[in-house]
């Protein structure tokens, strides 16, 4: 009797994240912006600011060339849009950034998100890597030339995010793009 119970409980448990991963699958994923970038702690906009330091600030220069690490944070904020008549949500997502379609970081988002029906939600996607690690491998010349653009007038030309949602512990059939065009 208990196996037949516990049998009926996953079995219904399943069936609710396989709903919620439809409704999921409805919804509209829209790029929104990169914010709060920081290097090494540095609010961008203030290094972009400060005119004395030169391009990037000499402080950062100094950090590139003599730390062991220069870490760098920010977020990525994607507009979900809900058109189902029912709450969408998801429990975790698994996301990869790609530079020029190759992949440059993965990590995973591991907090509950939902949206309501009929609405539009902001999701804030928290990413963080090591910056002169990442120059030092063998896509620097790619991330490069994305941060001279960003830096220099914010274009995001070449970075997509592929992201792919779980319910509880069912994983979407397959990850997604979103691309800030």
């Amino acid at each position: 009797m208990r196996k037949i119970i516990l049998v009926s409980m996953v079995i219904t448990l399943l069936g609710c994240g396989a709903a919620k991963l439809k409704r999921l699958e409805k919804c509209e994923f829209k790029y929104s912006g990169i914010t709060d970038v920081l290097i090494s702690g540095q609010k961008l906009e203030d290094l972009k600011k400060d005119k004395n330091a030169g391009f990037m600030g000499a402080g950062i220069l100094g950090k590139l060339l003599f730390a062991n690490e220069v870490p760098i944070t920010f977020n990525v904020v994607v507009k979900v849009t809900n058109p189902n008549k029912k709450l969408a949500a998801l429990d975790k997502l698994e996301w990869t950034a790609l530079l020029q379609d190759n992949e440059f970081l993965n990590g995973i988002y591991n907090q509950h998100f939902e949206v309501k029906p009929g609405e539009t939600a902001t999701l804030t996607i928290p990413i963080s890597f090591d910056l002169k690690e990442k120059l030092m491998g063998e896509n620097g010349a790619t991330l490069k030339s994305f941060g001279m653009g960003y830096f220099l007038n914010g274009n995001v030309k070449g970075l997509t995010i592929r992201v792919r949602p779980y319910v509880g512990s069912v994983k979407f059939p397959k990850s997604f793009e979103i691309k800030p065009f």
